[in-house]
């Protein structure tokens, strides 16, 4: 917690009216298992975040909560944290903000049990095509195909549990996702290359070569190589202006939060 200690952007917050919510992240199954079966960690884990948030009550409204790769078997330490974490946390007025996968493998996130102990849920709209991919696509599709994930079925996957929208935000990305394809015609996979910022796409790819728009994701995409010099073939997807004011107005038409 040294930096956020040595940090001057609390006082910039307070001093725009600008609230903030202390992100919290826990990453790995073995890590979380450890954690969450773990009383004692819990409990003082609670302490130290009241004792920030208290601290800094003018500025800070709650907490947001980004916990990735928990196992199925978690799944109930998992939910009775969140509930007494905004027990204790609700107490003082306090909040929690739960990050959220576009795709609940496994079950694992209880929504019904969790609504009633979160201000909202952070639905993380991105990565849906990346490094672990085994093929490149849209990083954020607003549509798809049947048993496609989208950010369309990510949103309604709630509704269906009549979560109301009021209690969605809805996160989207500025980057994009390069890939070799050059194999592809041979019947090879592609390779994921990197993902960069979408200033520096635009620096390496929008000098030389004009985006196509792929209606049904809302989503561009560059195409480049010549089979004539032998360069490599590469596709990079990637979002914009353009994409995310389409998903943007989308979520506006749910009534997202």
């Amino acid at each position: 917690l040294d930096q956020l200690n040595a940090s001057s952007l609390p006082d910039s917050a307070l001093k725009y009216g600008v609230e903030l919510y202390l992100s919290i992240t826990s990453f790995g199954a073995d890590a979380n298992k450890k954690f969450l079966r773990d009383k004692v960690a819990r409990e003082l884990f609670t302490d130290e975040v009241l004792d920030i948030l208290q601290s800094n009550k003018d500025v800070f409204r709650g907490v947001d909560l980004n916990f990735e790769e928990i196992d199925t078997l978690e799944k109930p330490y998992f939910t009775k944290f969140v509930k007494e974490l905004s027990s204790r946390l609700g107490d003082l007025d306090f909040d929690i903000i739960l990050d959220v996968p576009y795709f609940n493998a496994g079950d694992v996130f209880d929504y019904k049990q969790l609504q009633g102990s979160v201000k909202y849920f952070n639905i993380m709209g991105y990565d849906f095509s990346g490094e672990q991919s085994q093929y490149p696509g849209s990083i954020s599709p607003l549509h798809g195909l049947i048993n496609q994930p989208t950010l369309e079925t990510a949103v309604h996957d709630f509704l269906n549990h009549g979560i109301s929208p009021q209690k969605l935000i809805l996160s989207l990305p500025l980057y994009g996702v390069s890939w070799d394809i050059s194999k592809i015609e041979k019947g090879l996979p592609a390779n994921y290359i990197e993902s960069d910022p979408y200033y520096k796409i635009k620096a390496k790819f929008g000098t030389d070569y004009y985006p196509f728009y792929d209606p049904l994701s809302a989503s561009f995409f560059y195409l480049t190589g010549d089979d004539e010099q032998g360069s490599d073939k590469v596709v990079c997807w990637f979002e914009n202006e353009t994409s995310l004011n389409l998903k943007m107005n989308w979520a506006q038409e749910m009534n997202l939060k």
